[in-house]
């Protein structure tokens, strides 16, 4: 009842859905915004967005910086990017919780949490097998960076396969080495 929920999503379409959300549960935020690296804040950069309005049967959830490999029509778009850490710069919550859905840009996006990955116990994001998303950092990259920002995997909740079978996406929950929900030794005996 105490947490502060705070939502970030550039498309027009999910301020209707995600501030009505926002709205509805009262200790929430909604953004629309593009949020990434402190690289290009402030600056456009090419946003590649599911073009719904060539394939109404599509939904937006493949829109990225990192465009997907397949062969759904994209539109690109020029979208002014900004990061967690100005966006943010008024709101005084701490976000020990943080779940990231970008498409290949989760590693953008936490590099622009600036000072406020700090606060941050537990990320539960996707992270890619395969070169799914052009130029979009695979999984040995992710946990390399996690890493180095003092994270570690603890689980893989979930899995994505594409309609072959293959494996292509895992969404991984990491913390803080010491976090009280991460199992410490000893392990096993009595």
């Amino acid at each position: 009842k105490n947490a502060h929920i705070t939502m970030i999503d550039p498309l027009d379409v999910a301020k209707q859905y995600s501030g009505h959300i926002a709205e509805r549960i009262g200790n929430a935020d909604f953004h629309q915004a593009l949020v990434g690296d402190p690289i290009t804040d402030d600056e456009e950069v090419d946003f590649h967005c599911v073009d719904i309005d060539k394939n109404p049967n599509l939904n937006l959830s493949g829109s990225s910086l990192y465009k997907e490999r397949n062969n759904f029509p994209f539109v690109t778009k020029k979208i002014k990017q900004t990061t967690v850490e100005n966006l943010l710069k008024n709101d005084e919550h701490k976000y020990s919780l943080v779940k990231i859905s970008t498409q290949g840009a989760e590693l953008d996006v936490l590099h622009g949490f600036g000072h406020r990955l700090d606060d941050v116990e537990c990320i539960l994001m996707k992270m890619n097998l395969l070169d799914y998303n052009i130029d979009a950092p695979l999984i040995g990259k992710v946990l390399h960076k996690m890493e180095q920002w003092g994270f570690v995997l603890v689980n893989l909740p979930e899995e994505h396969r594409m309609n072959t079978e293959h494996l292509f996406q895992v969404d991984g929950l990491f913390l803080r080495p010491d976090s009280p929900y991460r199992l410490q030794p000893p392990f096993f005996g009595g």
